[in-house]
């Protein structure tokens, strides 16, 4: 596999309990290292743009994660720690650094499209309140050798600590690129 990957997604979000309520778009552009043996490192900076009247998110993010192929199926582990800027706990602090782990599942159909059956995110603040799970499922189209597509549906969940619990949050729709080099 080759050593590095640049990717590129951008996604518009929905309000998970009214569908119709757009929220925002985000942009997210993040890079990758194969370090061998099965495991990678990565970065990746997400921006948020919200709808008029409300403020946008700035997300910096760094993981480390394994994969193992067992013949058309490859099973992903990761970890990794980030920053919030720009959301805010319900006596407005502000959420700052979280950690987050997640794991993915990938059906290669072909040589060209791959399931991504499932890919399954726990995100939460150090100091304070901000559980984010989300699940998503989508397909990749392998261009060529150096080059896919993808494209992917989620749905997230949030609970800041506020007496509600965790409550459906945002749906969303992603569009993505990735180049290996």
């Amino acid at each position: 596999p080759l050593g590095d990957t640049l990717s590129f997604e951008v996604s518009p979000e929905w309000g998970a309990t009214s569908p119709n309520a757009y929220k925002d778009t985000y942009g997210k552009v993040g890079y990758s290292h194969n370090l061998g043996g099965g495991f990678a490192w990565g970065v990746s900076v997400q921006q948020t743009i919200p709808v008029p009247g409300k403020s946008g998110t700035f997300q910096p993010e760094t993981t480390l994660g394994y994969k193992w192929k067992q013949d058309v199926f490859t099973f992903g582990v990761s970890g990794g720690v980030g920053y919030n800027e720009g959301n805010y706990t319900v006596d407005d602090t502000p959420i700052g650094a979280y950690y987050l782990v997640s794991g993915t599942v990938d059906w290669k159909l072909d040589s060209k499209w791959t399931w991504n059956v499932i890919n399954a995110r726990y995100r939460n603040a150090f100091e304070y309140a901000w559980v984010t799970p989300k699940v998503a499922t989508g397909f990749t189209y392998q261009i060529d050798p150096r080059q896919a597509t993808y494209v992917s549906v989620g749905y997230a969940w949030k609970d800041t600590d506020d007496g509600y619990g965790l409550l459906g949050d945002k749906i969303n729709v992603a569009l993505g690129y990735k180049l290996g080099f």
